[in-house]
């Protein structure tokens, strides 16, 4: 007799073997070979399908928990560059959380798919289609947080990492300047991003040829390290 998870169960379930995932793949694949490695993702794998069937042999399966198990296994397939396999299931999951419609408590889930599903478009090479997931995603975060937010300047910075992944340098400009303007304005000079922004940018316009914007960026990053003590930070990581 099959017995039926409730939501909160099923959640549960979902976090212990996302848990045993996540510490095979810490804990193994930087320091194993490369069949080691093979083998703990392979593991990985595994642990996420069984999670996805047991909530799909459920009779009336938790909405919520099987979204999020279906995201997880995406995220580790998109991860691998099985980008076909991983938008599915980022559909998949995308469409349970939409069946029960947006809240305060789905939100980030809902924006956290609707981006890994762009990237994952986007490696397909359907540019524009991924461009409408990530504007899809900032049309949301504008109707749940509103114009005035932090989050919106981390849609603009997603968009500017698409425009990167494709070579556009100069649309990544446009993106990342955006995105900096945001931060800038609502999280002051001292917000994590803002300098690691700046040398981005700079990088960027040397790239395209506008020696003096990169120069101004540039000036104006080291500016802020100097002004605010800042030395002590990894800017390595605009994302």
């Amino acid at each position: 007799m099959m017995t039926r998870l409730s939501a909160k169960a099923g959640a549960v379930l979902l976090h212990f073997v996302t848990a045993i995932a996540g510490v095979m793949l810490s804990g193994l694949v930087p320091v194993c070979v490369a069949r080691e490695a093979a083998d703990s993702l392979d593991a990985t794998e595994q642990a996420l399908r069984q999670i996805v069937e047991v909530l799909e042999r459920q009779p009336d399966p938790p909405h919520r928990p099987m979204a999020a198990a279906l995201a997880e296994l995406g995220r580790h397939l998109l991860w691998l560059e099985r980008y076909t396999e991983a938008e599915s299931l980022f559909r998949r999951a995308l469409a349970l959380e939409q069946a029960q419609g947006l809240s305060a408590e789905s939100y980030s889930s809902v924006i956290d798919t609707l981006r890994e599903l762009a990237f994952a478009v986007n490696a397909q090479g359907r540019h524009q289609e991924a461009d409408d997931i990530l504007a899809e995603a900032l049309r949301v975060t504008l109707e749940q947080q509103g114009p005035e937010h932090l989050e919106v300047g981390e849609r603009q910075n997603e968009f500017a990492m698409l425009a990167l992944r494709r070579g556009d340098l100069r649309k990544a400009v446009g993106h990342y300047s955006e995105a900096l303007s945001v931060f800038e304005s609502l999280g002051g000079p001292e917000h994590p991003k803002v300098v690691p922004m700046l040398d981005v940018l700079g990088l960027l316009y040397a790239r395209t040829g506008d020696m003096e914007a990169a120069r101004t960026h540039y000036e104006r990053s080291l500016d802020l390290v100097e002004r605010f003590d800042l030395w002590h930070r990894n800017w390595l990581k605009v994302a």
